[in-house]
Formats: C-alpha cells, sequence, structure tokens
C-alpha cells in the first residue's frame, strides 16, 4: 500500500465517524508525531479512546494515522499525503 492508499482509507473511516473531522484540522500545525489527524480531531485521549472506538486498535497505520513497519511507509510521506489531501 502507498501513503496515498492509506490515507484514503482514513479519511473513509473519519467521514463515516465524525463526517464534520475536517473542521478540527489545522494543516499548517499538522505533525504525525505530536499533533496528528486523531489528536486534533478527538483530543489528547485519542489513544485510549479513538482506536478503540473505530475498531483500529493495532491497526492505526492502516488507516494513514501512525506509522506501520509492515508497509514501510515513512511518517513524512504520511504527513506530506494528509496535507495534500487536505489543502484541496
Amino acid at each position: 500500500m502507498t501513503a496515498a492508499q492509506v490515507v484514503q482509507a482514513g479519511i473513509e473511516l473519519l467521514d463515516r465517524d465524525k463526517p464534520d473531522w475536517r473542521a478540527s484540522v489545522d494543516v499548517a500545525n499538522l505533525d504525525m508525531w505530536t499533533n496528528c489527524i486523531l489528536h486534533q480531531v478527538y483530543g489528547e485521549d485519542y489513544f485510549i479512546y479513538t482506536l478503540e472506538r473505530l475498531g483500529i486498535r493495532g491497526r492505526a497505520g492502516k488507516f494513514g494515522f501512525y506509522l506501520d513497519i509492515e508497509l514501510k511507509i515513512p511518517m513524512k510521506a504520511l504527513a506530506s499525503e494528509w496535507k495534500r489531501r487536505l489543502s484541496n
């Protein structure tokens, strides 16, 4: 899978769970390590609450929210793809 594919999966997941999520994202301050998409959309407890709620615990990388060692997609590529998709 590519960065574009996993980010698309993440967008589709967020669209289903929280249709207005884009309004919560500050693209200029997006940082996949400290101020990622899930943090901006769901708040500080996203690891505890959101991963379980979305049913993606242990699979966040498959949705472009975090590094996935198996996919070998660099965080920089994920951040760039999120920014590209959200800036349009």
